[in-house]
């Protein structure tokens, strides 16, 4: 009988942005309309879910928390009788300042969508949702161009199997190339077979006194063992996809980006350092 369609302004917004749209009501007959409503939200929700308990007395029991950052709504048309035809009902409403971007993680999700709603009397009510896509802008992304270094534990000690480490940033952006260098400490008579370059992003979730710890390895590049040595450094590379999660905290919830290294030692345990970085998906 009816149709209501909904349409933003734009693809993507940015935090503090004014989104625009509108809702287009279509029908082929005379109908009566209580009233046409468009709403917006956005949460940072958490879900945790654990097991307890063994054989037939095991259960599952799941954990969540919600952090509303954006609850907007309004009446757009008014009630009556609206004859056959198309109608276009505008709005408009502002993203908070301090949104969150849009992200969908293992236990953290950051989501944002818009409804539109037609109140159909005696028949079902017409509707529409759509994601609001949100993104960092980057003029609100800080940015720090010092290199941070790192290394193993005992850097020191020439006897043990160790490494220095360097990032010429400490920033970047989805699409950059991650650059620093490794250089040897020691070998401890051991040989060094490759050291292993990762990018990795750690997901950190609460609910309810729980968390939950999510590690995912983003991309990854060898620096081969003829390479490495305590006189030389070694350059590494390596890419920052352009469409991978950026860097946030919130109330809830967190994502960190690492760089890690692990040496290979042949007959020996292997010997890995870590160091934070920040990546944003910024536009």
């Amino acid at each position: 009988m009816a149709k209501l369609l909904l349409y933003l302004a734009l693809p993507v917004f940015f935090p503090g942005d004014i989104v625009r749209g509108e809702a287009l009501l279509q029908t082929e007959k005379q109908i009566s309309v209580r009233k046409v409503t468009v709403e917006a939200s956005g949460f940072e929700k958490t879900i945790i879910t654990e097991s307890h308990g063994a054989g037939k007395h095991r259960h599952t029991v799941t954990y969540s928390e919600t952090n509303p950052i954006l609850n907007w709504g309004a009446i757009v048309g008014p009630a009556g009788d609206v004859p056959p035809g198309e109608y276009r009902f505008p709005f408009e409403f502002q993203l908070p300042q301090n949104a969150l971007a849009s992200y969908r993680g293992l236990c953290a999700n950051i989501f944002y969508s818009v409804k539109a709603s037609a109140d159909i009397p005696m028949w079902f009510d017409a509707d529409q949702t759509l994601e609001l896509p949100v993104r960092m802008p980057r003029r609100m992304c800080r940015e720090d161009p010092g290199p941070q270094g790192f290394s193993t534990p005992d850097p020191d000690n020439p006897a043990r199997p160790g490494f220095m480490a360097r990032v010429l940033r400490s920033t970047f952006f989805g699409g950059d190339f991650v650059e620093g260098s490794v250089t040897l400490t020691g070998t401890g008579g051991k040989r060094i077979r490759k050291a292993t370059v990762t990018l990795n992003t750690l997901e950190v979730a609460e609910a309810r006194g729980r968390v939950r710890e999510n590690m995912r390895e983003v991309a990854r590049t060898d620096i081969p063992g003829d390479q490495l040595g305590p006189e030389r450094a070694a350059p590494f590379r390596i890419y920052a996809p352009k469409e991978a999660p950026g860097t946030y905290t919130g109330m809830h919830s967190s994502l960190k980006w690492l760089v890690g290294i692990n040496l290979d030692v042949a007959w020996a345990f292997d010997v890995k350092a870590a160091q934070e970085i920040a990546v944003f998906n910024a536009v």
